[in-house]
């Protein structure tokens, strides 16, 4: 598997997914709200799309109607940071 190292804006995929996936919350009755910084990554797009999508989809998935999912990235020292937080049940 060949993974690229490009110039990635992560917190417009971060925005973008995000508002990709209103609709499902919305269907879902699931308040879904996004923060980001401009943040500047060296990374493969697709994968770091993919990433935040599988993220999201889960914490959607298993938060009930009425709850809420926040997605978060910011710097943190030299490195992204990525959050995606729920109302949901959590894993034991």
């Amino acid at each position: 598997m060949t993974v690229a190292r490009d110039p990635v804006e992560f917190g417009a995929v971060v925005e973008e997914v995000s508002r990709d996936m209103g609709a499902l919350a919305e269907i879902r009755g699931v308040a879904l709200s996004a923060t980001s910084e401009p943040l500047n990554v060296t990374g493969d797009l697709q994968r770091l799309r993919q990433l935040v999508v599988i993220l999201v989809d889960n914490a959607l998935k298993y938060t009930p109607a009425g709850g809420s999912v926040s997605v978060s990235c910011r710097r943190a020292g030299r490195r992204a940071e990525l959050r995606v937080s729920d109302t949901g049940p959590g894993i034991a």
